[in-house]
């Protein structure tokens, strides 16, 4: 395994956080980025097990103490820690919600077209458009930018894509 002491660990899950189905989508993220880098998924279960519970902050340990699990030996598989983590943050996605977000998401005044494109595709994440998924995007930048010539010159190329749309705006 590689030196545990090159690589800083996840950075503590915020849980005090009013979005911490995001908080907790993100350290997901950066663990699973820590496991491959440090060799770590090559480990045991349990042993993953306890250097995720090393890093995810007190706050976190605290709420992993009251999980319920069908036994002790799910408690040190880091897979359903994982998932009863996943279930007491995230739960069942609400798809239309989600999709409400997204279609109602338009770029702020001051809000630079990277940034506005950032959270389009943050937010289309969770709306199960499967492969739908650029088109929509596609539709999202042209609906949703600031800029009225812009949006202009998009409704007018024939067979844009999502590429198109970008390179343009």
């Amino acid at each position: 395994m590689a030196s545990q002491n090159n690589i800083p660990l996840p950075t503590a899950l915020k849980i005090k956080s009013s979005e911490i189905a995001t908080s907790w989508k993100r350290f997901k993220s950066q663990w699973s980025n820590y496991e491959l880098a440090t060799d770590l998924a090559a480990e045991s279960k349990e042993k993953r097990t306890a250097v995720l519970l090393t890093c995810i902050g007190n706050e976190a340990y605290d709420v992993f103490q009251t999980l319920v699990f069908a036994d002790d030996a799910h408690r040190k598989d880091i897979d359903h820690v994982i998932r009863a983590f996943d279930d007491h943050w995230i739960g069942e996605t609400n798809v239309t919600y989600e999709r409400y977000l997204l279609n109602k998401r338009v770029q702020e005044p001051s809000e630079s077209f990277d940034s506005f494109l950032s959270e389009l595709r943050r937010l289309v994440k969770s709306c199960e458009y499967g492969q739908l998924e650029d088109s929509i995007l596609k539709d999202r930048i042209v609906i949703g930018i600031t800029e009225d010539a812009t949006r202009r010159k998009l409704l007018q190329l024939r067979r844009l894509d999502l590429k198109m749309a970008i390179d343009v705006c």
